[in-house]
């Protein structure tokens, strides 16, 4: 029996069939190449922004570390650069660092900021933020920082904005616009010294960094802002002892006195030192700063000029004068910055010379009644009180008050029918004791017994209200009185609201006008004064309301 067999072609693949495969193949081949191409991108990139993000940070906290006395806008970029990791690399146009083959442009800026809170002060050029805040929002950043990102921006004038966003215009590796370049005083109508202008005006800091990279998508940069809190007074060194080279030290200070010949110093060196070595230390007048001393290391002098060796025979103060007083001698550690350390402070008294003469000495009263005696303070800042004495021709000189604070003196009981001299001088005191100043210039009065005092006003009236609110008056009215012996020379106007006269009519005018204000009620009474001082008696009241 005879067996079949197949038949099988011997025909291979065709051309179309085997180009189609490569063509599947390549598609494939280059597929898969894409997907790892930008599978590499996409970690490029990351690796890139996860660095850039590091190396902002790393710049941010080692700024923190570095003293805060000594993070300054002129030294940031040195300081850091200075520290491991951020030399700068050299490697194309400003600060660049190398990170694992990619290329970072860096820039950072620091600035005191003076927070308004606790007042303003003065700002030393250099030092303190042109803006206390950041105001450029993140759009307006990023346009001028562009894409891909530029250490040194767009171009342009960005201004203040190139501070708030980083940016290194002129490629030093500082932050451009960030800092103010002049100095400014304190707020006028302020003063270190009244407490109004702030005597420590660096409250905190801004710190800018900036990093910028050559490679991977996106924005490719990193904006960041830090603040740095101010670490208190006492981070800076402390000034321990500040000694005087002529004085006597008592339980609140020290005291300047004339020497065993009479002499008095004309300046006074003062010797300070501190806890630490420190660069620079101003000294004090009354809070106020006047500069820095002579330092070194740990101490130092300067030296306080009092003007002249106050001589005995001056009258009156000489210019440029300290004058007789208790005054603060203070020092503090302080950097170029305006930032300082805790003062320490010393009372001076100066006790050179007695006090100079009152001014302005005159008598009012002369007649059968009191005189009173007036007078102005003179310059000395170290009068405890006054004493007036009255002298007749022929007597010897009386105590009329032996020491009183205000600047006035009555005699209830002056001697009639003579002429009695004043005069007043200003008390100080010396080794506890008190003692007397210049006489002032001397006044005279005349008592005479037949004198009596004018007689009282009679027919007080008032008009009508006038006016609105605050502003409202009244217009008083009486007859004149008469006087026997002399004559009237005005009037007095008395308040219910008041002890003492609310004010004088004009000469012999029998009138008067009062602002009453709003909502008021008073009684007024009125009274006579005659040409020798002596009052009368007061009328009877009337009370208005407004």
């Amino acid at each position: 029996m005879e067996r079949s067999s197949a038949v099988h072609s011997q025909d291979g693949f065709t051309i179309i069939e085997v180009m189609v495969a490569a063509l599947i193949l390549i598609v494939g081949i280059l597929g898969v190449t894409t997907i790892v191409n930008t599978a590499n991108g996409t970690t490029t990139s990351n690796k890139a922004r996860e660095q850039g993000l590091a190396l902002a940070r790393e710049l941010a906290e080692s700024a923190r570390s570095v003293r805060y006395q000594s993070l300054r806008p002129s030294t940031v970029v040195a300081t850091l650069q200075g520290m491991p990791g951020f030399a700068n690399a050299g490697a194309g146009p400003g600060w660049t660092i190398k990170r694992r083959g990619i290329t970072y442009t860096v820039s950072a800026g620091v600035c005191s900021v003076d927070d308004p809170g606790d007042g303003t002060g003065a700002h030393a050029a250099g030092e303190f933020c042109t803006r206390s805040a950041v105001q450029a929002t993140a759009s307006t950043c990023q346009a001028l920082i562009g894409v891909p990102a530029r250490i040194n921006g767009t171009g342009g004038s960005p201004g203040a904005d190139a501070g708030d966003c980083g940016l290194d215009t002129n490629v030093d590796g500082q932050v451009d616009g960030l800092v103010q370049s002049s100095a400014s005083s304190c707020p006028s109508g302020t003063s270190v010294a009244a407490g109004t202008c702030d005597s420590q005006p660096d409250d905190f800091k801004r710190l800018v960094t900036l990093v910028t990279w050559d490679r991977g998508a996106g924005s490719r940069y990193v904006l960041q802002q830090a603040t740095v809190p101010f670490p208190g007074l006492a981070a800076y060194g402390a000034i321990t002892s500040i000694v005087p080279d002529v004085g006597t030290l008592g339980a609140n200070g020290y005291t300047v006195t004339p020497d065993a010949s009479g002499a008095n110093a004309a300046s006074i060196t003062f010797t300070a030192t501190s806890s630490q070595s420190a660069n620079q230390v101003n000294w004090l007048l009354g809070g106020v700063d006047q500069g820095p001393t002579s330092w070194s290391g740990t101490s130092g002098t300067f030296t306080w000029s009092l003007g002249n060796a106050a001589p005995a025979s001056e009258t009156a103060p000489a210019a440029g004068e300290v004058l007789d007083g208790t005054y603060l001698i203070g020092a503090r550690v302080q950097d170029a910055g305006g930032i300082h350390g805790n003062e320490l402070d010393v009372a001076m008294a100066l006790n050179r010379r007695i006090p100079f003469a009152p001014t302005g000495f005159s008598l009012t009263g002369a007649g059968t009644g009191s005189v009173t005696g007036t007078w102005n303070a003179p310059p000395d800042r170290d009068i405890v009180g006054y004493r007036m004495y009255r002298q007749n021709s022929s007597g010897t000189p009386q105590v009329v008050c032996s020491q009183v604070s205000a600047l006035s003196c009555t005699d209830t009981n002056p001697p009639t029918g003579v002429t009695v001299s004043y005069w007043v001088v200003a008390l100080d005191t010396l080794g506890g004791a008190v003692r007397e100043g210049r006489p002032s210039n001397v006044q005279t009065a005349t008592q005479s017994s037949a004198n009596t005092v004018p007689t009282t006003p009679t027919g007080l009236a008032a008009g009508a209200v006038t006016g609105s609110g605050a502003n409202k008056s009244v217009t008083l009215t009486w007859n004149a009185s008469t006087d026997a012996e002399t004559a009237v020379q005005k009037y007095a106007i008395y308040r219910s609201d008041s002890s003492t006269p609310i004010g004088y009519s004009n000469g012999t005018a029998t009138t008067y006008t009062d602002q009453i204000g709003n909502n008021k009620t008073f009684t007024y009474m009125v009274s006579a004064i005659d040409t020798q001082g002596l009052e009368g008696a007061k009328s009877t009241g009337v009370t208005v309301s407004s």
